[in-house]
């Protein structure tokens, strides 16, 4: 299974039986083009989901035009030096690493650690330290934490309003 029905699955193993007896209850990929196996689908794993989308008629209005703006943020000397190491470890994490499998869980590691490391260092440790549960600490170890803050104020004190997403969690 695929997309969120695969993801489903993997919070929910069996909800939705094995591949085989999902496709043939509910189509297989063949079938994308389907309108009424795609409504099935859908209505299957509705009550799941808490996403909405633009087209969704009920908040498209709510929506205003999305704008992007990048900024680019130079990692401290800490984190310099933290995504340095962690990439030395995990290279040769790899070349320890037998089997695709094990390979491409070392490399899924390494992304990962590098992605927390540029976000904070807080989100590298798997258990926070306590001095990084004080935010204005925090925000010594992360000039991102420190540009996000001053975005924020400025949008604030225009009387406008954000949204910001990111895939890591933690208080970091």
């Amino acid at each position: 299974m695929r997309g969120r029905p695969g993801r489903l699955e993997s919070a929910n193993p069996g909800l939705f039986g094995d591949l085989s007896q999902f496709r043939r209850l509910h189509g297989s990929q063949s079938d994308h083009h389907d309108r009424e196996a795609i409504a099935r689908v859908q209505s299957l794993i509705q009550p799941f989901m808490l996403r909405r989308t633009k087209s969704d008629p009920a908040i498209s209005a709510n929506f205003t035009n999305k704008i992007e703006i990048t900024h680019v943020v130079t990692l401290s000397d800490e984190q310099r030096g933290m995504y340095e190491n962690h990439v030395q470890d995990a290279f040769a994490q790899v070349e320890q690493s037998t089997g695709t499998s094990s390979r491409g869980t070392s490399v899924l590691a390494l992304i990962t650690g590098c992605r927390q490391i540029a976000n904070s260092p807080a989100h590298f440790y798997e258990a926070s330290p306590s001095s990084f549960s004080d935010p204005r600490i925090n925000a010594a170890h992360s000039p991102k934490l420190v540009r996000l803050e001053n975005i924020m104020s400025d949008i604030r004190d225009r009387g406008q309003a954000a949204l910001v997403f990111t895939s890591l969690q933690g208080d970091g």
